[in-house]
């Protein structure tokens, strides 16, 4: 699917001479995005949930020219230094940054989810736990640098391990109290953001 007017955002600014801190959302013209999602659930036995899915995006600029409102020349994807607008210059040099991956889009995710769900008919309500494992790939993580101007821009791919314990109805059938344990990221993996 082709998409025009993919907005990106980038810092810092520099405008009429003065540095601002803070972010400009932009457009930056236009983008390729296509891909493919597949699920698939499965109940081997009684109360148990095996689930897995996968995506597949592809994203690819067609069209991405910036103005360097920078304080530097900056590089662009033909490996030329654009030199500054920096408020002064009327020519308004353009980067083309069409060789850019779209930023913190991963080509590849996926996840696996193990559920069991266990009646308790003695306590009352059912206890329903579930494990889930999900991984991302690698992403690109900058808006207007190329790689070659700006080192470690890849975020590495990494995978997290959560868990689910929920017990709803607990105490009695007629309860309305559920409760609910749960556990994010549970080998405490390092990942940049």
């Amino acid at each position: 699917r082709d998409v025009t007017g993919v907005q990106t955002c980038a810092l810092p600014i520099f405008t009429g001479g003065q540095t601002v801190t803070g972010g400009a959302i932009f457009t930056a013209g236009k983008a390729e995005i296509s891909g493919v999602e597949v699920e698939g659930t499965i109940r081997p036995v009684k109360g148990l949930t095996l689930a897995a899915n996968y995506s597949f995006t592809y994203a690819k600029y067609k069209e991405y020219n910036l103005t360097n409102n920078g304080l530097n020349p900056a590089q662009d994807c033909s490996g030329q230094y654009i030199p500054t607008n920096n408020g002064y210059n009327l020519s308004s040099p353009v980067e083309n940054l069409s060789c850019l991956p779209l930023q913190y889009t991963p080509k590849n995710q996926a996840s696996f989810t193990a559920r069991y769900l266990l009646p308790m008919e003695v306590a009352g309500g059912n206890l329903d736990g579930s494990l889930t494992y999900s991984w991302t790939d690698k992403q690109y993580a900058s808006s207007y640098e190329v790689e070659s101007a700006e080192p470690n821009v890849w975020l590495g791919s990494f995978g997290l391990l959560s868990a689910n314990l929920d017990w709803s109805w607990a105490l009695s059938d007629k309860s309305s109290v559920d409760l609910r344990f749960f556990g994010t990221n549970l080998t405490d993996r390092k990942y940049r953001i």
